[in-house]
């Protein structure tokens, strides 16, 4: 091995590749580690094998002499002479075998045995030889190899009588080759050890053909077609090694053995160079490119110098004499092992598919360089190791690496192919909700008009209700389509409840019936008497009725379709027959699948989804359903659906023209003992980007007497809410820049589903299926396009549930501010005093209760003088208490009986029972000048008084600042929990941490609303006031800040 390294010349290289050999070699030692650790491993692994080779070879092993005849002259008697001339063998002496050695000699003693025995001369490669068995009367007998087709040792039968034990042999040292050495053998274990290779050859050729298969299945693949090359060429060297072409009746001397395996050898070699590098990627790199393709060109001459020695072609004597062929290609094949090791350790992080092979591809071609230094002689003989089977491991890693290649495509493929199929979906769904859109903007508009078609001609109405006629269809086959998406991934979702059947047919007939009549088709429905609810989704139902039936009108051009039902056990069976016609028979379960029609209607329009989705519905309702049919006859189907004993909910009555139940009243004297009366319109935005949309939605609630403001996009309506205070907002989903379900959350943030309802409609389908506006907070949906009754309906059950929990929250507030001032009478007197205005209070007889200090000064009454005193009897004429609010000129009686004309404002005492009223007197001449002093007489504290919602809005925020710095003073807790523990505000959950963003918004005067709800203010510092320790300055000016906004509420 070394002298074939001798006639190498360096490796000459462009300069301006000095950087990148620089680079390479970097990246080589930062690899070191990696390379180290293998060594380590593989040279364990190999010391572990030859220790367990040692064992097993030295009772086997036998000694022997060996004579070199370097004249190729020498005959076997001659040889026999020279016995006593033979020098001990070794393998490392002989193992170099170049051909100018000329003949090789050797003596085997073998010891006395009374039974036959196998001698065989092991050797790496196929090698020519003669072998004589040395007789006791001196003479030789040629002994012939026993013939053994999967090895390519030469094995001899020793006979147990006749002869001296010695066998002298000669071999051909013309192409040189390997010695292993002599081993004998016991017959049984010999022909153990034939079954046992037999065996073992079996399984590398099925390995191969494995490996050959799986190769074969990959895809075109640059790497395919090399490593079929790599794999023939394995068979092709088990072929060989093995000598297997002699099954085929086929004979090779050493020379065309050598020359048959330094081809697949260097085969070999270039296919790894190939694949590695390829594998690695590194190929695309100059410097890898150029290393790669020298070797390559470097094996090729290899094996053209070998192919020429063997022929003992020289040229101007450049090739040596001494060179052997078998070694300068075993030569070529470490190079590439070398440089594929190090492009496999250099890609280890980058390509960690290959991380196994990395480690295979080293261990296995490891045992060729250590073989070799053993042959060599510079290791122990036990350390060679390499065996020709190991290569038959690499190739299948190869190609297992190369078929998950194959199968991780086919995934990405799958998967492309599931994204592309969404992404259909999707498009689909958009599709259909852009279809929406302008559909339920005709529809609506169409509607619109029908409701006000008093004066329209009969047949311009009919037209128009064709229009919506053909308008609802189309709606429905859209929603066919998208039901259909749903249906295949099993997203479709019912939501059953108890549902009367002739209800949902009676809500699906006004849209068929024009087509029967048009078609003068007979109907006729059957109903079971007592029938009882149906367990089911109403809207699934109503979309079955509407295919099934749509379906009979499609394909009956006369007679007739009728519609049956019965009970029958638990179910109800729902029989929809017609005279249409009709589908084959073979037919039949062809058209319950997506996309299928009878062959006989391929002229009639339809999507083929109708019965398909159908069945769809029922089967998720846990029902049946079948089909019969008769061509020219007519189709029959059945269904069932699961009957209930429970009641079907009550629907709400379509909303009137009467809007009376929108003006929100005050309670009346009557029902609330008071007579003051306050009525508002209800506000309601609508926010939709398609003008269109608004302008339907707004016809439709016009004789609702609302109060509408329209907005085209989320942000604007958004910057609006805290100037419109909208009773209800009605919202589009799909909308550009900030979508519905954005102005959801932002508004969620704030006010509750009760401050703020939010009616959501929009032409996304999907909404009947993932509720996913509902699940964010919205109050209610509506699917367009919309129905202006069932419109109106909801409309106005939201404002009324809305309304209903304002006046019981103000009723609450109001009530807890009467309690509070009961509790304290003084207080009441204390508050009026403070007061610069003249008043008097009485109940709703006019019986005097209170006067304040202003009163007693302008008037001369003391209170105990004119308490419970009648206070028409004051007024000069006597002035009848009103049963609503007053302001005007009356003449008052002084105490000293002279008469004084006063402005005088009457109105229900706020903070009191509603049967109180309080007068307030002002001087006809200053009637325009109102200005009030606040002071207290326990405090000497002043404050300006309130005169405009900006100041009281000012002040509430004031205060709320004040008892919100008073609690987190005295308690160390933040204003959330002060939100939380009063009770007084909503709390919404920002992720896992609540907010109360109402009270956040109170605390800003320039966010608080227009009309403030004040008494939600004065409750949390009230509450703060009683439930937290006492903090006496924070306390004093809460006082006063509450009491100023008290005197204004009064005084307003």
């Amino acid at each position: 091995m070394v002298d074939c390294f001798s006639g190498m010349k360096y490796l000459m290289v462009p300069a301006n590749y000095k950087s990148s050999f620089r680079m390479a070699a970097l990246s080589l030692m930062f690899q070191a580690r990696n390379f180290f650790f293998y060594m380590i491993l593989i040279i364990f692994m190999l010391g572990f094998g030859s220790c367990q080779r040692s064992t097993l070879s030295h009772d086997s092993r036998m000694p022997s002499r060996f004579y070199i005849d370097p004249e190729q002259k020498s005959s076997p008697m001659e040889m026999f002479g020279k016995l006593d001339s033979f020098d001990t063998w070794k393998p490392r002496l002989l193992n170099q075998m170049r051909n100018d050695l000329g003949n090789v000699w050797f003596s085997v003693k073998l010891p006395e045995s009374d039974h036959e025995k196998v001698l065989e001369f092991q050797t790496l490669n196929l090698i020519d030889l003669e072998a004589y068995w040395i007789k006791e009367d001196g003479s030789l007998q040629i002994l012939n190899s026993i013939d053994n087709p999967v090895s390519q040792h030469h094995s001899f039968r020793i006979p147990i009588h006749g002869g001296t034990k010695n066998i002298l042999i000669m071999s051909d040292q013309y192409t040189g080759g390997f010695f292993l050495g002599f081993y004998l053998y016991e017959n049984s274990v010999f022909e153990q050890k034939k079954l046992f290779r037999s065996l073992l050859v079996g399984l590398v050729i099925g390995l191969f053909l494995l490996s050959l298969l799986m190769t074969a299945l990959v895809n075109k693949n640059y790497n395919q077609i090399w490593l079929l090359i790599l794999i023939l060429s394995g068979i092709f060297g088990v072929f060989l090694e093995k000598r297997l072409y002699t099954f085929f009746d086929i004979h090779l001397d050493s020379v065309n053995y050598i020359k048959g395996f330094i081809f697949q050898l260097s085969l070999s070699s270039i296919a790894y160079l190939r694949i590695i590098s390829h594998e690695t990627a590194l190929i695309t790199q100059k410097t890898y490119h150029f290393i790669t393709r020298s070797i390559e060109l470097l094996i090729l001459l290899l094996f053209i110098v070998a192919y020429l020695i063997i022929d003992e072609f020289y040229i101007f004597e450049i090739i040596p004499l001494n060179l052997i062929p078998l070694q300068l290609t075993v030569l070529g094949f470490l190079l590439t092992y070398f440089y594929c090791t190090f492009l496999l350790l250099n890609s280890w992080k980058k390509k960690p598919h290959l991380q196994e092979f990395t480690v295979a591809y080293i261990l296995v071609y490891s045992t060729v360089v250590v073989t070799n230094l053993s042959v060599k002689g510079l290791i122990p003989p036990d350390f060679n190791l390499w065996d020709g089977n190991y290569r038959a491991v690499i190739p299948l890693i190869l190609s297992l690496i190369l078929y998950k290649k194959r199968e991780l495509k086919f995934r990405e493929m799958a998967n492309l192919l599931k994204i592309q199929d969404k992404n259909k979906d999707l498009f689909l769904a958009r599709t259909s909700h852009e279809l929406r859109t302008p559909l339920s903007g005709m529809i609506g508009l169409c509607e619109n008009i029908l409701e006000k078609a008093e004066g329209i001609a009969p047949s311009f109405v009919r037209k128009l209700e064709l229009v919506v006629h053909s308008g609802r269809r189309m709606n429905q086959l859209i929603g066919d389509l998208t039901d259909f998406t749903h249906m295949r991934d099993g997203n479709l979702k019912i939501h059953c409840q108890s549902s009367d059947f002739e209800e949902i047919l009676h809500n699906v007939m006004p849209t068929l019936k024009p087509e029967i009549e048009r078609k003068n088709l007979i109907w006729k429905v059957k109903m079971a008497q007592e029938l009882p609810p149906i367990f089911a989704d109403e809207e699934r139902i109503q979309q079955v009725l509407f295919n099934l039936i749509g379906n009979a009108i499609k394909y009956t051009q006369n007679g007739y379709i009728s519609l049956e039902t019965q009970i029958k056990d638990s179910f109800i069976e729902v029989s929809l027959e017609d005279s249409g016609m009709g589908i084959p028979a073979e037919e039949l379960n062809m058209v319950l699948e997506d996309f299928q029609r009878g062959t006989n209607v391929t002229t009639a329009p339809g999507t083929g989804l109708g019965l398909s989705l159908s069945r769809y519905i029922i089967e998720l309702h846990q029902g049946d359903f079948s089909i019969e049919s008769d061509v020219g006859k007519g189709t029959r189907l059945r269904f069932t659906l699961p009957s209930t004993f429970e009641k079907p909910p009550q629907k709400e009555a379509e909303a009137t023209s009467d809007s009376s139940w929108m003006e929100v009243q005050e309670p009346t004297q009557e029902s609330n003992e008071t007579n003051a009366t306050l009525t508002y319109k209800a506000k309601v935005v609508i926010v939709d980007d398609e003008p269109v949309n608004l302008e339907i939605i707004e016809g439709f609630l016009e004789e609702m007497s609302l109060e509408m403001k329209l907005y085209s996009n989320g942000n604007d309506f958004l910057d609006h809410l805290s100037e419109d205070e909208p009773d209800l907002l009605i919202l589009d989903l799909m909308m550009p820049n900030m979508d519905g379900y954005s102005v959801i959350r932002q508004i969620r943030s704030e006010f509750s589903p009760l401050e703020l309802p939010i009616l959501v409609v929009t032409a996304n389908e999907q909404e009947r299926i993932s509720h996913h506006s509902l699940s964010l907070g919205a109050n209610d949906y509506l699917i367009k396009p919309l129905v202006g009754m069932e419109l109106r309906m909801r409309v106005q059950s939201q404002l009324s549930l809305s309304r209903q929990h304002r006046l019981q929250e103000s009723l609450e507030d109001l009530e807890k501010q009467k309690m509070d001032l009961r509790r304290d009478k003084g207080r009441m007197k204390m508050l009026l005093d403070s007061i610069d205005a003249c008043l008097a209070v009485t109940n709703s007889k006019g019986n005097i209760s209170y006067i304040n200090r202003a009163f007693e000064r302008m008037f001369g009454y003391a209170e105990n003088e004119i308490k419970q005193k009648d206070i028409s009897s004051l007024f000069l004429p006597p002035f009848i208490p009103p049963s609503q609010a007053y302001t005007g000129a009356q003449t008052f009686l002084h105490k000293s009986g002279s008469q004084q004309l006063q402005q005088l404002t009457v109105k229900p005492l706020e903070f009191s029972d509603h049967d109180d009223w309080v007068y307030t007197f002002s001087d006809s001449e200053n009637m325009d000048k109102k200005v009030l002093k606040n002071s207290t007489d326990n405090e000497n504290l002043s404050s300006e008084p309130i005169q405009s919602v900006g100041s009281l809005r000012q002040n509430l925020a004031n205060l709320l600042q004040l008892s919100v710095k008073y609690y987190r003073l005295t308690t160390g807790e933040s204003q959330n929990e002060l939100a939380e523990k009063s009770g007084c505000w909503h709390i919404t959950m920002n992720g896992s941490t609540p907010r109360a963003y109402m009270l956040e918004r109170y605390m800003d005067p320039k966010r608080i609303p227009k009309n403030p709800n004040w008494a939600i203010v004065l409750k949390t510092s009230n509450w703060v006031l009683e439930e937290c320790p006492e903090n006496q300055p924070l306390k004093t000016e809460i006082m006063r800040v509450k009491d100023s906004i008290e005197q204004s509420i009064i005084l307003k």
